[in-house]
């Protein structure tokens, strides 16, 4: 394999995985902004009744979850193989336990988004961990 082909491989590589990743936060975006249209939704949230105690913090830290797929749409493009490799591994699992571990099982909608959510992040996982050094 020529010089070019190596380069035209890992940029496709990294443009499939900035592509899954918007992919991924646009579903998160439109699974929470969906949810606010479930009947009542909207007033539990604004009542401060979501289940939980919403402090300060665990605003903190919901962000914070919220900001990984954001984060790897760049990552995914700027960081070199190696490094790009293990942060897109690392960045999938806690945004699937993100992912699996709230939201409103109940609602039809977040079972559709949370579902497409997973298969792109198992996607991204894939490619990742398959992501080899074509020099090696």
């Amino acid at each position: 394999m020529n010089t070019n082909n190596k380069l035209i491989e890992i940029q496709d590589r990294k443009i499939i995985l900035s592509s899954l990743w918007v992919f991924v936060m646009f579903c998160i975006a439109y699974a929470d902004i969906i949810g606010f249209l479930e009947p009542g939704a909207l007033k539990k949230i604004i009542n401060g009744n979501v289940g939980f105690d919403l402090t300060p913090g665990i605003i903190v830290i919901i962000s914070l979850f919220q900001a990984i797929p954001i984060a790897m749409i760049l990552v995914s493009r700027c960081f070199r193989r190696d490094v790009n490799r293990w942060l897109n591994i690392v960045a999938s699992v806690l945004t699937l336990i993100y992912v699996l571990g709230g939201g409103n099982w109940e609602s039809a909608s977040y079972i559709v988004f949370a579902s497409l959510e997973v298969v792109a992040m198992l996607g991204i996982l894939w490619l990742a961990w398959n992501w080899r050094n074509l020099e090696a």
